[in-house]
């Protein structure tokens, strides 16, 4: 599985895990709703330092 940015043409970025970059575009949860894409680019949003802080934040407001 690669790991994709999708950007919007409102300038929004998503990620998006797929196996290609056409992959990506098909299973982008924006199309079902009529957001349209801009470009997708290989790459992910967060390095793995910020990853790993989102997780834990993620897993500190779990157990509020």
């Amino acid at each position: 599985m690669n790991h994709f940015i999708i950007t919007t043409t409102t300038g929004t970025r998503w990620a998006e895990a797929a196996t290609s970059e056409d992959a990506a575009r098909r299973n982008f949860f924006g199309n079902k709703i009529g957001i349209k894409i801009k470009s997708v680019e290989a790459g992910r949003l967060f390095t793995d330092e910020e990853q790993e802080q989102l997780d834990r934040d993620k897993a500190i407001e779990r157990c509020r």
